[in-house]
């Protein structure tokens, strides 16, 4: 009798042990998972508060900002073309003129023939060269010209003017403080009386200026001029309405 009372003791005592040992872990994964939750909302929270402070500040700032300006100018310098107004309304019946933005100066073009290219510009192959001296004055830097019809006035990537032939290439500059349109790089090629070719090229880049063997340089310079812009004429006067008009 007292055996059994002792292993009765005993069972019960373990059955008490065992239900309080699967009770407890139970109730420590209840805590850790809501305070787990609890730190997730709040960094949610901290973290919505601070995009929605981000993009206030930046609302703030863009408000204050002055809006850009979209340009429709030809170039950055054509603000300034007013300048040029005394020197458009003296050319007479059929000229023309045009803009070009060389060597960061936007510089007048005067012609007194244009035609169509088939492109849609009114190109010209020769015209006298305008700008705006040291000393804020209009004045005229000299007269470029092609040698071919096929190689209108035309303005490089490099901010240049280039014309010229299929023996000639030009490509020029301003000097606003020399006053005077530099020859940057040239490529000629000539012939003798037996019709041998001799070739000729400067660059001021290179530090040449001699004769060479091949005509490379001007293949070179003609993938410029083809990559460039048409100068674009308007022509003024009574030719301008009845072309207008046709």
């Amino acid at each position: 009798m007292f055996k059994k009372s002792i292993i009765a003791l005993l069972l019960g005592t373990a059955v008490f042990m065992t239900a309080c040992g699967g009770k407890a872990p139970a109730a420590d994964n209840t805590e850790t998972e809501t305070a787990t939750e609890e730190t997730v909302t709040e960094e949610n929270a901290a973290e919505t508060a601070a995009a929605a402070e981000e993009t206030a500040d930046d609302a703030a700032q863009a408000a204050t900002e002055p809006a850009a300006e979209e340009s429709t100018l030809a170039s950055r310098y054509e603000d300034d073309m007013a300048r040029y107004q005394t020197v458009i309304d003296g050319l007479q019946d059929g000229q023309a003129y045009g803009f070009a933005d060389i060597s960061d100066v936007d510089v007048l073009l005067v012609a007194d023939h244009v035609y169509d290219n088939l492109d849609g510009n009114m190109v010209a192959m020769k015209a006298d060269v305008y700008c705006i001296n040291g000393s804020d004055e209009v004045v005229k830097y000299g007269t470029v010209e092609s040698t071919d019809s096929a190689y209108p006035l035309y303005v490089t990537a490099d901010k240049c003017l280039m014309f010229g032939g299929n023996h000639k290439l030009t490509k020029v500059y301003v000097d606003i403080e020399a006053g005077a349109i530099i020859t940057f790089q040239e490529f000629t090629e000539t012939f003798n009386a037996d019709g041998e070719a001799t070739y000729h090229y400067l660059s001021m880049d290179e530090g040449i200026d001699e004769d060479v063997e091949d005509d490379s340089a001007h293949v070179a310079m003609l993938e410029q001029y083809e990559t460039g812009t048409p100068v674009n004429f308007t022509t003024v006067g009574e030719a301008a309405a009845a072309a207008a008009t046709n």
